[in-house]
């Protein structure tokens, strides 16, 4: 079994849930020994592969303007995918797992093919996306020429199959593994509060984050010492106008920090909050299972499917309900170590190793 990944995630993404899936499931599966492959990435600058051994990309990060700065990417990006179709077109391969969603290889494909849909955001929520970034047209094309399909939940399937009318039994549900534990935990050298419930990932849109606050500013202003911990990008002007107008900026923290410092404050967190209205899958509820922190979440989309009854929900559109579940984990320290206890067991059913055993079942399905 060789399969040939492409270089479309590691090239539109520096960070993200989808780069970071192929680079966790490539790693897995050769550290396993569970299948082979090679990835057509030449250039990038993805943090997930650029101290990876099985891929020899270039680095090329620029964060300053220039004239021609366009065109380079462009030239780069060319490249990628020119050597990506050279791969393709050396007859070494069983299999073709691209990483997104261009149909640059359709015409030229003489192998099968296996697509991934980590969720349907864009479809849920079109208006928040300009038209060109939605790939409808081409998701579409390539659902009608696929030979299996990936969705990293049921929840995914449901909404794949409702937005695009796919075959049911084309789709195959593999979930996600779990990238951080508590072994790996580094304390930050940056000063952090000691009592705080922790954010974590974007914070525009859908993920309902201004709501969230909205709904626990009162308990974060009147509870002594308690903070808010968002983990991602900087503020944004808007975001600190926010935060000042309800009352809440002098106890709202925000940090950017790596997988190490990550699963140590997941593991010093009073809790985990995930207001979000829609995910694919939630890979967040992982990490904080398997660094022992209890989890609050929206009772919405794959959450429950994920998470089961090892975290505690409240309805992301009502404020009440969000204060209710807030207030409760707060004051109930038996409830969090007990939910603690439960994320930790429910970690175990999810592991890279094992989504890559089934990946290849699925790669397995596509060749007959």
């Amino acid at each position: 079994m060789n399969v040939l990944f492409d270089h479309q995630a590691f090239w539109y993404q520096r960070f993200g849930g989808v780069s970071r899936y192929f680079s966790c499931l490539m790693d897995s599966a050769l550290r396993n020994n569970i299948f082979q492959f090679e990835n057509s990435v030449l250039y990038s600058n993805n943090v997930f592969i650029n101290d990876c051994s099985f891929i020899k990309n270039k680095s090329f990060f620029l964060n300053t303007n220039f004239i021609g700065k366009n065109k380079l990417f462009f030239i780069l990006n060319y490249i990628n995918k020119k050597n990506s179709l050279n791969k393709l077109h050396s007859s070494t391969f069983d299999v073709f797992h691209p990483t997104y969603f261009d149909t640059y290889y359709l015409n030229n494909l003489k192998i099968p093919f296996v697509l991934t849909f980590h969720d349907l955001t864009m479809e849920k929520f079109s208006s928040l996306f300009f038209e060109k970034v939605l790939f409808k047209n081409e998701k579409r094309l390539l659902l009608d020429n696929v030979s299996r399909v990936i969705a990293v939940s049921k929840n995914t399937k449901s909404d794949l199959i409702e937005y695009y009318g796919f075959d049911k039994n084309k789709v195959d549900v593999i979930y996600h593994g779990a990238n951080l534990d508590r072994k790996m935990a580094k304390k930050p050298m940056f000063k952090f509060p000691e009592n705080f419930i922790l954010f974590v990932g974007a914070r525009d849109n859908y993920k309902n984050f201004n709501f969230f606050v909205s709904a626990i500013k009162d308990i974060i202003k009147s509870t002594k010492n308690l903070s808010l911990v968002c983990i991602g990008n900087s503020f944004s002007q808007d975001e600190l106008s926010f935060l000042r107008d309800v009352g809440v900026l002098k106890k709202t923290f925000c940090f950017n920090v790596n997988d190490n410092e990550l699963a140590y404050l997941y593991s010093k967190a009073k809790f985990f909050v995930y207001p979000s209205l829609y995910e694919g899958f939630g890979l967040p509820i992982l990490e904080a299972f398997n660094c022992g922190c209890p989890v609050a979440l929206s009772k919405t989309s794959c959450f429950p499917e994920i998470a089961q009854k090892n975290a505690l929900y409240f309805d992301p559109y009502n404020k009440e309900s969000i204060k209710n579940c807030v207030e409760d984990l707060i004051i109930n320290e038996k409830k969090r170590q007990l939910l603690s206890k439960k994320g930790l067991k429910r970690a175990k059913d999810f592991s890279w190793k094992k989504c890559a055993k089934e990946t290849k079942k699925v790669y397995q399905k596509a060749i007959k």
